[in-house]
């Protein structure tokens, strides 16, 4: 029965948002009840006003700060494991609802260093799990919406991510190239451009290697200095 009821709330939330859509002046106290499935005990009800809400802010994130400190209490449950076991993916708990919340968190905090510092401490709690768990693939989607925000927060992992390059998945591989890219600057650009070099003459494949040449041809003309290092 308690099933069934929470399956109907998740239902209903779903359908009020189809309803929001269709008619946003119409539907009367709507985010009253996103508020108030974002709250619910049920995961899944939870989970679907998540997916609600990174819709909706990703239109218009300035008028959703106000949940900010809400996101942060959800996601430090989610991290510290507070969720049902069923929701773990290899050990991390659940994974989707955590990418969810760090993709949202990423819009609230653009541009926004007040409301970003209501988030640096989940978010790198969030990181540092990851880590420990050995999640690769999860860590660096993690560390791709955090830097959207703040890329000194994903610099305090440089080195686990510089790690990454040793994963014989060349997915992974690339997707840390890119993030490398992006967090480099005056202090680390040896050292990054140096990994891109190591790789561009083991890899064969053109498109990456045009990609990469590009990437260090840019970071040696944002950084002049470096030319005199390599």
């Amino acid at each position: 029965m308690f099933l069934f009821r929470e399956i109907i709330r998740r239902k209903a939330v779903q359908a009020l948002y189809k309803f929001y859509l269709i008619a946003p002046n119409q539907v009367q106290h709507i985010h009253d009840k996103f508020r108030k499935a974002l709250c619910d005990r049920d995961v899944g009800v939870m989970a679907a006003s998540l997916q609600i809400y990174l819709q909706m802010i990703k239109k218009n994130a300035s008028g959703y700060k106000d949940l900010t400190e809400s996101f942060v209490t959800i996601l430090k449950q989610v991290v510290g494991g507070k969720l049902p076991i069923d929701f773990n993916y290899h050990s991390v708990p659940a994974p989707w609802l955590q990418i969810q919340l760090l993709r949202i968190l990423g819009l609230l905090g653009k541009d926004d260093p007040r409301t970003s510092e209501l988030m640096y401490d989940v978010l790198d709690e969030s990181l540092r799990r990851a880590e420990i768990n050995h999640n690769i693939t999860y860590g660096l989607k993690a560390l791709t919406y955090v830097i959207q925000q703040d890329p000194n927060l994903a610099l305090q992992h440089q080195m686990t991510i510089i790690e990454c390059l040793d994963h014989p998945d060349p997915i992974i591989k690339r997707e840390t190239l890119e993030l490398l890219y992006r967090i480099t600057n005056g202090q680390n650009v040896t050292v990054i451009v140096q990994k891109m070099l190591d790789y561009l003459r083991q890899s064969k494949e053109e498109y990456t290697i045009i990609n990469l040449t590009g990437k260090i041809a840019e970071l040696a003309e944002k950084y002049p200095f470096l030319l005199l290092k390599i």
